[in-house]
């Protein structure tokens, strides 16, 4: 998955944008932090969907400043960007704040259908997750303390948490979904189910 491709093309799918303006979006929302994502990866994204014709730049001129390129997203970019949003979703194996980027990109960009079933195939491994790491931890209450790593039982608790909330945050996200709430948020062009 290009994180890098999916953040531009989501600012894109938005609205035209210059890639300063997408730049200092990225770096008011610190997503170099929590994305792993470096500004000049942004900028080399730009270039390279360019050329495979998912954005399409234009040089604007306003008033005496210099000329700039305002990048609009094809239709080509949006089907491509629903594809790396979907595979986000559907990879169970991804670091959780991946999988939470690609959910904070799906606005306009796949189907109710599609990121109904996403959501309840992370909910279906979530909870077989929840399973195995309560039989992980058993096992090491068997061991001494010195087989045992720092800090496990906490560690372990930390993640027990961190999943039960995220089945219930997901649980109530679907359920708004079921009701209605964001039927103004799915990609309605057919590109999804």
């Amino acid at each position: 998955m290009s994180k890098a491709h999916m953040i531009v093309l989501n600012f894109l799918n938005r609205r035209p944008m210059y890639g300063y303006q997408i730049g200092q979006i990225v770096e008011q929302q610190r997503m170099p932090a929590w994305s792993g994502v470096k500004l000049a990866a942004i900028y080399k994204s730009m270039q390279n969907m360019e050329q495979q014709r998912y954005i399409k730049g234009e040089e604007q001129r306003e008033g005496n400043n210099p000329p700039r390129t305002v990048y609009k997203i094809t239709a080509k970019g949006r089907e491509y960007l629903r594809q790396l949003i979907k595979k986000a979703l559907d990879d169970v194996n991804s670091f959780p704040t991946d999988w939470w980027m690609a959910l904070s990109m799906a606005r306009n960009s796949i189907s109710k259908a599609d990121l109904l079933e996403s959501l309840e195939h992370r909910l279906e491994h979530l909870s077989k997750v929840k399973m195995n790491k309560c039989k992980e931890s058993e096992h090491f209450k068997e061991t001494n303390d010195v087989d045992r790593p720092f800090m496990f039982e906490e560690a372990m608790n930390l993640g027990r948490l961190w999943i039960k909330d995220e089945i219930k945050v997901l649980e109530n996200l679907k359920q708004a979904i079921n009701e209605g709430k964001y039927d103004g948020c799915f990609d309605v062009s057919g590109g999804g189910k």
